[in-house]
């Protein structure tokens, strides 16, 4: 695994455990990512030069960085909703009975490790394209 890959993984589960533990900062970041980047500085910078010693020009490792927030924050949002969740809606066929039930029975921590794992999948491509 290449070294910006394995520290954009850590990275992103250490985020989400940080976004679980204080689920109400996630929508401030949302609201506002302009001052979330700037109270952040440091960790963005330290991505950004991750990716960059990976191979990426700075204004890709900017949108990867960019793209793998708002990723995570869309699942932690995701995943905070669920915590109360509601009657169980009537599927209108077999498969959303499928996808009803993997929305009830998918362990959140799996669900965001495949996101993440495939997102970095997807940066990987596009560096060996560029």
């Amino acid at each position: 695994m290449t070294e910006w890959r394995a520290g954009f993984l850590d990275f992103g589960h250490i985020f989400r455990g940080v976004l679980l533990r204080h689920p109400n900062t996630v929508h401030l970041i949302a609201a506002h990512p302009a001052g979330a980047y700037a109270a952040g500085g440091a960790m963005a910078e330290d991505a950004i030069d991750a990716l960059e010693r990976g191979g990426f020009e700075r204004p890709c490792a900017i949108r990867a960085m960019r793209t793998t927030l708002r990723v995570i924050i869309g699942l932690i949002l995701l995943e905070v909703g669920m915590r109360e969740p509601g009657p169980p809606p009537l599927p209108e066929g077999p498969v959303v009975a499928d996808v009803l039930e993997s929305v009830a029975t998918d362990d959140p921590t799996e669900l965001f490790r495949f996101g993440l794992e495939t997102l970095m999948d997807g940066l990987e491509a596009r560096l060996r394209r560029a």
